[in-house]
This record gives structure tokens, sequence and C-alpha cells, in this order.
């Protein structure tokens, strides 16, 4: 089974980003992060993920997701996100490089995880 096949298989919500191509874009979608955004692949892949970010996203926890890509460390922050067809929700979010033997990020994955019950916050 190659890489790609087993990627395909994991049952989680993430993207793949390529650092080394401008503006780190979405090379890879998983199905369960099509599901959970309403997006289809031919609408995100080549694209930053920032899509999902809109007019009550906290500045605050976009410039640590920031500063965690540009220290090549992983993160996890409670994000409100929005869904291709405008709907809210608050995304658990974990970026972590994938990075070579010599410690270079080659990839980011974002794993993606719905808390909007969790929260108890209403979100619209």
């Amino acid at each position: 089974m190659d890489l790609a096949t087993t990627v395909e298989r994991i049952q989680q919500n993430f993207v793949i980003s390529d650092p080394g191509l401008p503006d780190c874009p979405i090379v890879f979608a998983s199905d369960g992060f099509l599901e959970l955004t309403g997006y289809s692949r031919e609408d995100i892949l080549g694209r930053n993920c920032r899509f999902l970010q809109g007019p009550d996203t906290d500045p605050e926890t976009v410039a640590k997701l920031r500063q965690a890509v540009q220290q090549c460390s992983e993160v996890t922050v409670r994000i409100l996100n929005y869904k291709k067809d405008g709907s809210p929700f608050w995304n658990l979010l974990t970026v972590a490089p994938m990075a070579d033997v010599v410690g270079t990020a080659r990839f980011y994955i974002g794993v993606q995880v719905d808390v909007t019950a969790e929260t108890g916050q209403t979100v619209t």
C-alpha cells in the first residue's frame, strides 16, 4: 500500500499543506475535512487554509498559528472557523510540522475537530 492510499484511509478531518510552495497551500484534504467544511477538493486544493477564517475569528488565535508555523512547532488552538455555507463552528485545530531528517518542515498537517457542541457557546 502506498502513502497516498494510507493517508486517504485515515478517518480524521485533516489537511496537508506545503510550505515549500508560495502561501503554503493545501495539497491534500481528507474526506472528513470536506464533509466537515462543505468544500470540495476543487474548492480548496492550492489555497491557503485561511479561507476558513471569518469576521469573528480571533486575530490573536490566528497569530498563535502563524507563530508556530514560523517556528516549525506544533500548536493546538480553539478557533472559530466557517464552513462553505457561511455557518461558523468551533474548531479544535492542531497544526504540526512533518519534518525531514534535518528538521526542515516539508509539510504541515492540520487536524480539525468540531467542538461546537462541547463549548457550550452558541455561534451565529
